[in-house]
């Protein structure tokens, strides 16, 4: 069994692998409000059923929330924390875009290898988390690059914190029109960010021999894919396979 770590801006994310690379146990947590790892994960990972013989971890936080880990993980279970990182090339087809390689995010990378183990053709991954990473992968497996931009809980914070007197949008319905402030700020950051997705594949699809595969995963996933409709899937095993799948430091 392998325990896999996605520990991201504002949630981390675990799952328990099979050995044959099925799904056993998992679940997601955001951080203390000092941003520490919440004693509720290491509360699930002690209750599992089955022992990890290994566990490797992708992060795009803080470093230090890596070593209680790696320490609970040794005590615990025996296993040291494996850190999965960005390469040039992996062995799974992929090839990277940036010039240095190591600067690509490592949960980007995780989700451009999960995407190439699991589909074909031409594909547009997008992770739509605290900020939505889009990124194009060919179908030789190259990454033709990507873009970064604000999530929908990070442009109405900022909406709130610029102009003040608009205040908190809270949670509830997105309609096409809005008929109170709080429900403008909700639904417009809605489909500003649905607008977008779909702009950006039109665009990328008419710039390449076939359109492309649309594919989702992150927080925000399930919401976009209301409107987004069937030219995309969601997976949120995107990551945990890429991380499986990857390479990790020596």
């Amino acid at each position: 069994m392998m325990l896999l770590f996605d520990l991201g801006n504002s949630r981390c994310k675990w799952q328990l692998r099979t050995d044959t690379g099925e799904p056993a146990a998992g679940g997601a947590l955001p951080y203390t409000e000092n941003g520490k790892l919440p004693p509720a994960l290491f509360e699930r990972l002690a209750a599992l059923d089955e022992s990890p013989s290994s566990a490797r971890v992708c992060t795009v936080a803080a470093p230090e929330l890596l070593r209680p880990l790696d320490q609970w993980l040794q005590d615990r279970f025996g296993c040291v924390l494996q850190r999965f990182i960005t390469h040039m090339e992996d062995a799974t087809g992929v090839t990277n875009a940036y010039p240095e390689p190591s600067s690509l995010g490592a949960d980007r990378w995780a989700a451009l290898i999960g995407a190439r183990v699991h589909y074909t053709g031409r594909l547009c991954i997008v992770d739509c988390g605290t900020a939505v990473t889009l990124d194009v992968l060919e179908a030789d497996g190259s990454h033709a690059g990507g873009l970064i931009f604000p999530g929908l809980r990070l442009s109405r914070r900022a909406l709130a914190t610029a102009a003040h007197r608009l205040g908190e949008s809270g949670e509830g319905d997105l309609p096409l029109l809005a008929k109170d402030t709080p429900t403008a700020i909700r639904a417009g950051t809605y489909h500003a960010l649905a607008g977008a997705l779909a702009s950006l594949k039109a665009r990328v699809d008419s710039h390449g021999d076939h359109p492309c595969q649309g594919i989702l995963t992150g927080g925000d996933a399930d919401a976009l894919a209301d409107t987004l409709g069937g030219a995309w899937v969601v997976d949120h095993d995107l990551i945990f396979r890429g991380i499986a799948s990857g390479t990790v430091a020596p």
